[in-house]
């Protein structure tokens, strides 16, 4: 899950010749991470120190990417899911999603349904995309 900390060591992980400076794909946070593995010159996965979890990099390329926007918190806890939904699917160059969250998130708020009846279209959508064709 997004922004949760892993527990224990990862196999395999070791100190990294030059450590990585970047901003955390998962959990916002920017860190200096001088563990990981390195398969070849510039190709690397950094641990981050803060949250655990691991980042790709090669080049310039960094997955998971940095999540536009900054974290809100307000007081409807599925809006603010699906804004952090948004970001992550943004973040990973998923924007027909992040579209499409963005639209949920302004449809609940400025339309006559619920945010959860958004939420439920959603998944309704989902089945229906992932239901097989007879």
């Amino acid at each position: 899950m997004i922004g949760e900390r892993i527990h224990g060591p990862w196999s395999g992980a070791a100190k990294l010749p030059t450590p990585a400076v970047y901003v955390c794909g998962y959990c916002d946070a920017g860190v200096t991470s001088d563990l990981g593995m390195q398969a070849g010159p510039g190709q690397v996965i950094t641990i981050c120190p803060e949250c655990g979890q691991p980042t790709y990099h090669c080049g310039r390329l960094q997955i998971p990417g940095v999540r536009p926007g900054e974290p809100v918190r307000g007081p409807d806890p599925v809006l603010t899911d699906l804004y952090e939904q948004a970001r992550s699917a943004l973040g990973a160059g998923a924007h027909a999603a992040a579209l499409a969250l963005c639209r949920l998130i302004t449809a609940g708020r400025a339309g006559p349904t619920s945010m959860e009846d958004a939420a439920n279209a959603l998944t309704e959508a989902a089945r229906r995309i992932t239901r097989k064709k007879k």
